[in-house]
């Protein structure tokens, strides 16, 4: 599977953290945070912009289901369902709650009646098995 690459995003964070176990201590300077003012609290301007990385492959499980969907008909209740797993994938196994099974990478269901579906991925590869369950995520009326 090839690794999606996203553009660049980022985020603004600003916190800071006051520890004074005894405010009378003077030497014992308690606060601590990520801008380049020290009073920089109750001021959101401070915020510092920080680019959100993709986790580094040293940190990731071998494989790992994940999932997405999109109805794409709602007068039919027709669902598209994306898989965006990771690892080495042999295959897929998609549960769409209604009884029905789709061993395709990534099935368009039709769902005869309204209702909201718990969908289940079960993938497995030569590195072991994951699934993924949305609890009633997949709302057709």
């Amino acid at each position: 599977m090839q690794e999606m690459i996203l553009p660049e995003q980022y985020i603004g964070l600003c916190w800071a953290i006051i520890d004074y176990d005894n405010v009378n201590k003077t030497e014992n300077n308690g606060f601590w945070n990520l801008s380049k003012e020290h009073k920089m609290y109750g001021n959101a301007s401070y915020s510092l912009p920080f680019k959100l990385m993709p986790l580094e492959n040293q940190f990731k499980k071998d494989i790992e289901a994940k999932w997405s969907f999109k109805v794409i008909n709602m007068n039919k209740r027709e669902v598209a369902f994306t898989d965006e797993s990771e690892g080495e994938i042999d295959s897929w196994n998609w549960d769409f709650g209604d009884g029905t099974t789709a061993t395709t990478q990534n099935p368009i269901h039709q769902y005869k009646e309204a209702g909201k579906y718990v969908v289940i991925l079960k993938i497995k590869g030569p590195k072991g098995t994951s699934q993924l369950s949305k609890v009633w995520d997949v709302a057709v009326k």
